[in-house]
């Protein structure tokens, strides 16, 4: 009886240690995936990617306003937004497919909440690179876009 209140024990501080040890790496992992770099670099991988397989990313909002500040969303939705005549995160009325596969991503700078990081969108093997300077704010501890200029 003894033995297998022990090997009960040892069975519970193993299942104990695995879940301490998979939420540590979740909340590391969160960490560096909540980079400005790593928020918009995830960003535009999906959003072109979308492209790519043409389908509109702007239609899923779920997705959309997890990586936008609410400022951002609010006037990208309205009437105002709608208007614009360009795609607002790439800053032009055209795009390239290419630019899915080669997206780079600089270092941001950042001042408390707000961050800016430079982005370069090429397609090889041209010399011509759409460049953007994406402004970001912190939401609720997550790193969101709040503008996109070139």
């Amino acid at each position: 009886m003894l033995n297998n209140a022990n090997k009960l024990k040892t069975l519970w501080v193993s299942a104990s240690f695995i879940l301490l040890l998979s939420v540590s790496f979740t909340d590391v992992n969160a960490q560096t995936n909540n980079t400005p770099e790593s928020r918009v670099k995830s960003f535009y991988s999906w959003y072109l990617k979308s492209m790519v397989k043409q389908k509109d990313p702007t239609k899923n909002k779920t997705v959309m306003n997890s990586y936008l500040s609410t400022r951002f969303s609010r006037w990208y939705y309205s009437k105002a937004g709608q208007n614009v005549d360009y795609d607002i995160f790439v800053n032009s009325q055209e795009w390239n497919d290419d630019w899915a596969d080669n997206i780079k991503v600089g270092k941001a700078t950042i001042k408390g909440n707000t961050a800016v990081v430079k982005v370069g969108l090429s397609s090889p093997p041209d010399d011509f690179v759409m460049k953007l300077q994406i402004s970001l704010v912190k939401e609720a501890g997550i790193w969101k876009i709040d503008r996109v200029k070139n």
